[in-house]
């Protein structure tokens, strides 16, 4: 099982004399740490929609995924709800499945995804390329503010009752970062998510940061 060589793995990094290692070593690891996790989250999210897809939890008679994973996982009750609705959502969709799949985009773009897409669901195919493009583009952090500003936006157009008084005076402002801007991929993120005429949204164009693609930060060098 393929459970069994990643926790052999594990143990072999844990059992590691690290007590030598300069800071420049300590900082390497854990980068490298940090993305075999980004690596296993990334498969959890896939496995667990085609394990809910197939409904493979009633075989030992759970009421619901939720309660299957809280029962045989150490989970709390949110945590395995945002796991199930991104596995759900990554299962539904090809083009952002595939996205995770190549490291264009994190588990965390898609938790965010998968969190602003619920009870809109009727508008995501519509919009799923462009909300794909935003999240290769940006650092979670900066992704999130999109991806609200996109569900105030998707609240408005589907007529939902405070949406449009909660837009009117909102800013969007993403800042600088280390990674500097990309002005034209800034224009084209205001350009695609911009609110319908309905809306008296002001908007201060996000600046995305370059930031390593997923898959560079999955290029995970052997353990020490």
């Amino acid at each position: 099982m393929a459970g069994s060589a990643i926790l052999a793995s594990i143990e072999a990094a844990a059992a590691a004399d690290d007590s030598g290692w300069s800071a420049a070593a300590r900082s390497e690891e854990l980068l490298e740490l940090l993305a075999a996790q980004e690596c296993l989250a990334a498969l959890v999210q896939r496995k667990v929609g085609a394990w809910d897809r197939d409904q493979a939890w009633t075989l030992d008679d759970a009421l619901s995924a939720v309660s299957w994973l809280v029962h045989r996982a150490p989970m709390t009750n949110t945590d395995a709800a945002v796991l199930v609705r991104t596995g759900r959502h990554v299962a539904s969709y090809e083009a952002t499945a595939k996205a995770l799949d190549a490291g264009d985009i994190s588990s965390s773009h898609t938790t965010i995804i998968a969190r602003a897409v619920r009870h809109r669901e009727s508008l995501y195919p519509e919009h799923e390329d462009t909300i794909l493009a935003a999240a290769r583009q940006l650092a979670p952090t900066e992704f999130r503010d999109v991806m609200r500003y996109w569900a105030s936006c998707a609240d408005d157009q589907l007529d939902r009752g405070r949406a449009r008084g909660d837009l009117d005076g909102n800013y969007l402002d993403l800042t600088r970062t280390f990674g500097g801007s990309d002005t034209s991929r800034a224009a084209s993120t205001r350009s695609a998510l911009r609110p319908s005429k309905r809306s008296s949204t002001r908007w201060n164009p996000p600046t995305p940061r370059t930031r390593p693609s997923a898959a560079t930060s999955r290029s995970v060098a052997p353990m020490r």
